[in-house]
């Protein structure tokens, strides 16, 4: 698959890789795939654990699967939070989110 892009999230100012986007533009979409560490996780991943999991989670957003879906103007999020779809004029959206997921996936189990 062509277009494809990683970006990790980072723990610290030491760059260790955290949470990681996996992108890939389609015409004007970017699909988009987030595969999250977490720090109790009892079992953390490796860098490539969390590039394969972004990709499946990228692979859904490309199928275009039904299902309960966040919508703010272009970007869909899926209500997990780890896949949608941004126009790729808001790309913007995305990273800010991207870089913010840990907040905004707390704030989101402290609302339930």
């Amino acid at each position: 698959m062509e277009n494809i892009r990683v970006r990790f999230g980072r723990i610290d100012d030491k760059r260790t890789p955290k949470n990681t986007l996996i992108t890939h533009r389609k015409e004007d979409t970017i699909y988009f795939g987030i595969s999250r560490y977490l720090p109790t996780d009892p079992d953390p991943f490796t860098k490539e654990e969390g590039k394969r999991r972004a990709m499946e989670r990228l692979h859904i957003a490309l199928s275009e699967v039904a299902g309960a879906w966040i919508i703010d103007g272009s970007f869909y999020l899926h209500k997990s939070g780890l896949f949608g779809q941004v126009a790729v004029g808001e790309i913007t959206k995305l990273l800010s989110y991207f870089d913010n997921i840990d907040a905004i996936c707390k704030d989101r189990r402290g609302s339930r």
